[in-house]
């Protein structure tokens, strides 16, 4: 199952839809890219409105602020042509959204206990990255390894011990407090015909994509493609 194609052609990112064998609320995935063209924002806004409530993702804390500066470096730059996920019009969904991911207490605290070398290498490579894509980077050059299927691609198998450290605080760690809301809100929906929607980042989709299916039985009914950006 493919979450993100990159094609010589274009990013796009699969927005699916799953329902349960019996009663229950259906689940809208929209897996986030965070700097996509101004269109891709637009698409994702219009179809959440179809949505009953929203489980949204963002952490604020000193620390993440200077993770994500990296795309807010290249985001807005005339010669990409692209923009920030914060620029996505979300007025008419605002009160329907709820904050699924962790504080940012927590993730400093967390953060805190990691390899001295994560905790400040990171931090100082971020927006350095960001600076260079911005000014020599190309839309090929980003799309450059973000194809993105539910099966982990071997280089993901085979990912060094530090790497692993890393993800366990940037993405699983969050994932399970994510899984955590997704299941009381899918249990107490008293209205069985709700559609929830998941508004994360796309390396998120695979833990949410897989509690669906092997844990509460529900199978993907329908999905479409959504441009991020041609190349």
């Amino acid at each position: 199952m493919q979450i993100i194609e990159a094609s010589i052609v274009s990013v796009r990112s699969a927005i699916m839809r799953f329902e349960p064998a019996d009663a229950g609320p259906a689940f809208v995935l929209f897996p986030m890219i965070h700097v996509a063209d101004p269109k891709f924002y637009q698409e994702v806004s219009q179809a959440l409105e179809q949505c009953d409530l929203i489980l949204c993702e963002g952490v604020k804390s000193p620390t993440a602020s200077l993770i994500t500066s990296s795309y807010r470096h290249f985001a807005g730059s005339p010669r990409l042509g692209l923009v920030a996920q914060r620029e996505m019009d979300i007025s008419k969904v605002r009160d329907r959204m709820l904050h699924a991911d962790v504080s940012g207490e927590a993730f400093e605290k967390k953060w805190s206990q990691m390899e001295t070398w994560w905790r400040f290498a990171i931090p100082l490579f971020a927006p350095l990255y960001g600076l260079y894509v911005r000014h020599f980077g190309t839309r090929e050059f980003i799309a450059k390894g973000m194809t993105m299927e539910l099966r982990l691609a071997s280089r993901e198998i085979f990912e060094d011990d530090d790497m692993i450290e890393f993800e366990e605080v940037v993405l699983h760690w969050r994932d399970r407090h994510l899984l955590s809301v997704l299941e009381r809100e899918r249990t107490k929906s008293e209205n069985k015909d709700a559609v929830i929607g998941v508004l994360f980042g796309a390396s998120h989709m695979r833990a949410v994509i897989s509690h669906l299916m092997r844990k509460c039985g529900y199978r993907q009914v329908s999905a479409h493609w959504a441009t991020v950006f041609n190349l």
